[in-house]
């Protein structure tokens, strides 16, 4: 059986929910806290501590989702606590998964945005953009709101010779 990304990334650790994400935060702070100390520093030790930054971004980012995502089956992602950006990257794998293995749906869970700084879902539209974007091996229809006004569920339509996986 293959390693999850959080395996690979933070080790095999046996974290509590809330550990996971109490030690995320302080990833992300540090991480923070590197890139604004780095002003007036130059050259390599300004790209060494920008580095230092985004390796800790990674290890942050994959807290979170094992956080949301443990547990869950392959056909549902959870992109609640991700930046936008790393959301992208995530939903992206994810999709490859979910056709690769000719899946039926994919149910995304964007939250409603009521923890966003204006209210308003960031990851909705990018979820939305990603689709008309991306160049799939699969007719998608976007069903928003589906289940419920936090997701947004995608029902993979294959060519009639290949066959789904119920």
């Amino acid at each position: 059986m293959g390693n999850s990304i959080s395996q690979v990334v933070i080790g095999v650790i046996d974290w509590s929910a809330s550990d996971k994400l109490r030690h995320a935060e302080t990833l992300r702070k540090s991480a923070k806290d590197l890139r604004q100390n780095s002003v007036g520093i130059k050259g390599e030790a300004r790209s060494a501590r920008f580095a230092e930054a985004d390796a800790l971004d990674v290890r942050a980012r994959a807290l979170i989702f094992a956080h949301f995502n443990d547990g869950r089956q392959r056909t549902e992602i959870d992109l609640h606590g991700l930046f936008v950006a790393e959301a992208r990257v995530m939903l992206s794998d994810r999709i490859k998964l979910v056709t690769d293995s000719k899946l039926p749906s994919l149910m995304v869970i964007t939250g409603q945005g009521i923890h966003s700084a204006d209210g308003v879902s960031k990851l909705k539209p990018m979820v939305l953009e990603l689709i008309s974007k991306l160049s799939l091996s699969s007719q998608v229809t976007v069903l928003p709101d589906t289940p419920n006004k936090g997701c947004i569920t995608l029902q993979f339509t294959y060519p009639s010779s290949q066959c789904c996986i119920q």
